[in-house]
C-alpha cells in the first residue's frame, strides 16, 4: 500500500496536478510554487518526498525527468485525471 493514502488528499492532488501540468519543473521550482498555497508546507514535503521514495518522481541533476512514466503510475492510481 502507499504511502500517499495516508497524507493529506488534498495536498497529494494538489502536488500531483502541479508537478504534471508544469513538467518542466526543477524540484526547487516545484517546491517554490507549492510552498506558501493554502496547504500546510510539512503536508507538501512529506508527498514530494513520498512520491521520490515511492519512484513515482524522478530527477536527474535537478530536472524531473520520465514525466509520461509517472504520470501514467499516477494516473493508474487515480491522482491524476
Amino acid at each position: 500500500m502507499s504511502a500517499l493514502k495516508e497524507l493529506n488528499q488534498d495536498t497529494v492532488h494538489f502536488v500531483c496536478d502541479e508537478i504534471f501540468n508544469w513538467d518542466k519543473r526543477t524540484q526547487d521550482s516545484l517546491l517554490t510554487a507549492a510552498i506558501g498555497k493554502r496547504y500546510n508546507d510539512d503536508d507538501i514535503f512529506l508527498v514530494v518526498d513520498v512520491l521520490t521514495s515511492e519512484n513515482y518522481l524522478k530527477y536527474e541533476k535537478d530536472k524531473l525527468v520520465d514525466v509520461g512514466n509517472a504520470r501514467q503510475k499516477l494516473k493508474n492510481i487515480g491522482y491524476l485525471k
